[in-house]
């Protein structure tokens, strides 16, 4: 717990935060890592190619990651306000919905005006994205001898 911890509050170096992650989600099948490739992420990114991670989203084929610059950003904003306003897409996820309602529009463009650095909202506009290219989980069964028992 404590080292999630330390994730949450910046307090990890970009080294250990990417062998981590590649650790953690390597025990859960190696899901799409969809990374910010500007700044820390790209020092993140940089380090789980360098660990071999398997399934990491490039937005261009050299390039890992996803240029989270200004108009993308307000790009994943506008398609992440319609996902919530037709209600395909909900988060029940408390500290995520006080960064949703700190956001403002800001000269065109959604700006955090909180203490927070919209740490929980990007992986949100990253799943508005790419929901329907990944794909919805699907739903968990369990068969013993041949028969559905869950």
């Amino acid at each position: 717990m404590l080292r999630l911890w330390r994730i949450y509050t910046n307090t990890l170096g970009t080294d250990s935060f990417a062998f981590d992650s590649d650790k953690l989600c390597r025990e859960y099948f190696n899901p799409l890592l969809i990374l910010d490739n500007i700044g820390i992420g790209r020092a993140v990114a940089d380090k789980l190619v360098q660990l071999g991670y398997p399934n990491l989203y490039y937005m261009r084929e050299d390039k890992v990651g996803y240029a989270l610059n200004r108009p993308n950003k307000r790009e994943l904003a506008v398609k992440l306000v319609e996902k919530i306003n037709d209600e395909s897409l909900i988060t029940r996820y408390p500290p995520q919905i006080k960064e949703l309602m700190e956001y403002q529009w800001i000269n065109g463009y959604p700006e955090p005006t909180g203490k927070t650095h919209g740490d929980t909202i990007i992986p949100l506009m990253f799943i508005s994205e790419f929901l329907d290219e990944i794909g919805i989980v699907q739903e968990a069964s369990m068969f013993v001898g041949g028969r559905q028992i869950w």
